[in-house]
């Protein structure tokens, strides 16, 4: 093994069955919140004063801490820094319970994305992130020993997942249904079970469209090109579309006050994986996910999902 990267894990993988493994981009979201008072004397900027920050789970991270929060055996497997940030989150992931196979590099940080707040606005984000190599090697050799009927991969292109179709190979073999939240062209996916991509990654990777049946058709395409079984398409404000090789469904949105769509994304695709595990149909993980995002959309931050909100209380 290359003295930089060292691998370490939780211990905990053998204690009780995973129902879900999450692999992907781990981020370390940091909210560096304060008030302003007054602009700068040195640049037309707002001056954040006494600002204090807060930490939570980002990219394939928060999709774990979601669907340990609801009350699932998770696992998570990934790559971090070896830094201050990397404990941060060791802690988080600690803290739900999550069981971890983690690659740790000497030569590229923790993904971090700093959104700074100054009375309750979102002023600037700093993100730091040095794309993962020879750790996304290291990091299938580690993850090609677990098993579970689940798998997820959070793809958020900073090198973790360098070779999906491995991973997607690999787990599909072995029985399992492996669901991808993608970032990259579809060929990185092909025979992926499930896939869910919003609407600007299926513009860029499948094509744009300027209706429902144009969108449908573009999907049914993909789906046979690429193999995949399931395609859901994220249409923000607007709501979902469910498309098969042969069938197709919309789900419309509810009209709410949007407070923050920090994180929407990942709570999609924790929802559906929540109601896969529970045993929901695909039609019932859907809503389920819906709800769940439309939930979270309407919290400041990066909002974690509760067992009451699965309740609706």
């Amino acid at each position: 093994m290359n003295k930089n990267l060292i691998g370490y894990h939780s211990g905990l993988f053998y204690l009780h069955k995973m129902e879900a493994l999450v692999i992907g981009d781990i981020i370390l979201d940091i909210y560096n919140i304060g008030l302003i008072s007054r602009i700068s004397p040195e640049a037309p900027v707002p001056i954040v004063l006494n600002a204090k920050n807060t930490y939570s789970a980002g990219g394939a991270a928060n999709v774990a801490v979601n669907l340990a929060s609801m009350g699932l055996n998770i696992g998570i497997a990934g790559i971090v820094g070896m830094d201050h940030h990397a404990l941060q989150m060791k802690n988080i992931l600690k803290e739900y319970n999550i069981q971890s196979s983690i690659i740790a590099s000497e030569t590229s940080p923790t993904i971090t994305k700093m959104r700074v707040i100054g009375n309750g606005k979102h002023i600037v984000r700093l993100d730091n992130e040095v794309k993962f190599t020879q750790e996304a090697e290291l990091l299938i050799n580690e993850v090609f020993n677990l098993e579970a009927p689940w798998v997820v991969l959070s793809d958020y292109d900073k090198g973790t997942l360098a070779d999906t179709n491995k991973y997607i190979a690999h787990f599909q073999s072995k029985g399992a249904k492996v669901i991808v939240d993608p970032k990259k062209e579809m060929s990185a996916y092909k025979g992926a079970w499930f896939i869910k991509p919003n609407k600007n990654e299926f513009v860029k990777y499948i094509g744009a469209f300027k209706s429902h049946e144009e969108l449908v058709l573009k999907a049914q395409e993909a789906i046979q090109i690429y193999n995949f079984e399931n395609m859901l398409v994220t249409l923000g404000g607007e709501g979902m579309m469910y498309i098969t090789s042969n069938h197709s469904e919309f789900f419309p949105a509810i009209n709410q006050q949007v407070a923050d769509i920090t994180g929407a994304g990942d709570t999609v695709l924790a929802g559906l994986v929540y109601g896969l595990v529970k045993g929901f149909s695909i039609k019932e993980a859907i809503l389920f996910s819906k709800r769940m995002a439309e939930l979270s959309v309407t919290k400041v931050g990066t909002y974690v999902l509760q067992k009451e909100d699965i309740l609706g209380k």
